[in-house]
């Protein structure tokens, strides 16, 4: 089993939406395509898939507050500079 190219095939699922979609609506297909072997197909056949759509939920979720705080701190710093700049007059 080529670990490597089966985590990096369920790391790519993690995070792209239309993977994910790909993936739940043709599994081997989708496993054929990454290059992934017969084994580690057969492996995702018999995988936990409400444990996959839940950390699907989760990495979603993550990747939206990872967001959301960037955005928070970019209006800080900027807040930041204007107020320097309206003390300094």
């Amino acid at each position: 089993m080529k670990t490597a190219t089966l985590e990096e095939f369920l790391g790519r699922l993690y995070a792209d939406i239309g993977a994910q979609a790909r993936f739940r609506a043709n599994p081997l297909a989708e496993a054929r395509i990454a290059g992934l072997s017969e084994e580690e197909c057969g492996a995702l056949m018999k995988m936990d898939w409400a444990g996959f759509e839940m950390a699907c939920r989760s990495f979603q979720k993550k990747r939206q507050e990872r967001i959301k705080q960037t955005r928070i701190g970019r209006m800080r710093r900027a807040w930041s500079k204007i107020s320097q700049l309206l003390w300094l007059r």
